[in-house]
């Protein structure tokens, strides 16, 4: 006789079903031997001994689910916790952990984290956001009161541009924030910024709901000769062709940049009819324009081939080929949503 083969179709306690364990106490309560239904049902004396055990206490001998240990934190705690990080959601979670423990119930890091995760929060990089004026806000009012009744088929026919700056070893804007989903621009959830502020290409591009336009590397600094130039040899030609393409003209949308507004450009562009604009930008509002989303798209691309990158080179190279690689589904959809 192979004991060990006995002992392995023994079912193990945990695989009892409900209607095993019922089986077993109701024959118990029948006045049926435990071991003639051991023998019966092929269980162990310890098994069934456990189950008519557990009936005694809960009545029907099926195994509660454990409520686990006491929680670090009650209501009372989570509602400070939550105050906590609200009060300052740019500092890192380790500071507000240190913070919590030198007045609180001392918890590790992974509990903290779980705590506030249960309570909707998570680190996000943080927002940069302009830092407005009264006048900035109020002329940024204007021109979105003045654009209030505009259509698709207005929009459609406007051709967004902007410079931006790409670091060949990342981007600047590595901070981060606590917060819950959907406050990305809460004012205590941004870092204000202002103009200005080794390895980093200035570009200049542009776009319009039906594709993309020439992506241009300009000087560090952009005066107004040098944008007149990237408009000249890069712009003109262009839009030139779109103009005859659409069988329409287009609206250019510049921001309130010297390079742009400065007298040399302004004259230059007025004798050029292929140019219109609008009558005017509000200053630090770089949110009202959409080509910011292809930055950070472009941006986000290009960091998984960081690694390849090591120069001034290899870094254009790469947003070429990213800027080719862009959807004109995508022009369309920021467009739409303008």
């Amino acid at each position: 006789m192979n004991v060990l083969s006995d002992k392995t179709n023994v079912p193990k306690r945990k695989d009892l079903t409900e209607w095993q364990i019922g089986g077993i106490v109701n024959c118990s309560r029948a006045g049926v031997k435990q071991s003639v239904i051991c023998k019966t049902m092929g269980l162990s004396p310890s098994t069934v001994h456990d189950v008519l055990l557990r009936a005694g206490k809960t009545g029907d001998g099926i195994p509660r689910k454990r409520s686990g240990g006491a929680k670090a934190l009650n209501k009372r705690d989570e509602r400070a916790l939550v105050c906590q990080v609200r009060a300052e959601p740019l500092k890192p979670m380790k500071y507000h952990l240190g913070a919590w423990c030198e007045g609180h119930t001392k918890i590790s890091i992974d509990t903290f984290r779980k705590y506030l995760k249960d309570n909707g929060f998570q680190s996000y990089k943080a927002a940069h956001k302009p830092s407005l004026s009264t006048r900035h806000m109020e002329n940024r009012l204007k021109w979105c009161s003045g654009k209030a009744n505009w259509g698709y088929d207005k929009w459609k026919y406007v051709v967004w541009s902007d410079e931006s700056k790409f670091n060949i070893v990342g981007n600047d804007g590595g901070a981060r924030v606590l917060r819950k989903e959907g406050e990305r621009y809460d004012s205590n959830h941004v870092i204000k910024t202002t103009k200005f502020g080794s390895g980093s290409l200035m570009l200049w591009g542009c776009f319009w709901s039906g594709g993309f336009g020439p992506l241009v590397v300009l000087d560090a600094k952009v005066n107004q000769i040098e944008y007149i130039k990237c408009l000249q040899e890069n712009y003109l030609p262009w839009i030139s062709e779109m103009i005859e393409k659409e069988g329409t003209t287009f609206i250019i949308q510049e921001d309130g940049a010297p390079g742009h507004t400065g007298k040399i450009a302004r004259n230059w562009k007025n004798d050029q009819p292929e140019i219109l604009g609008f009558d005017f930008w509000p200053a630090q509002s770089p949110d009202l324009n959409p080509i910011e989303h292809l930055w950070a798209i472009l941006e986000k691309r290009i960091e998984g081939r960081r690694h390849a990158i090591g120069s001034k080179d290899k870094l254009e190279a790469c947003l070429r080929d990213e800027w080719s690689k862009l959807d004109v589904g995508l022009a369309e959809k920021l467009v739409q949503n303008q």
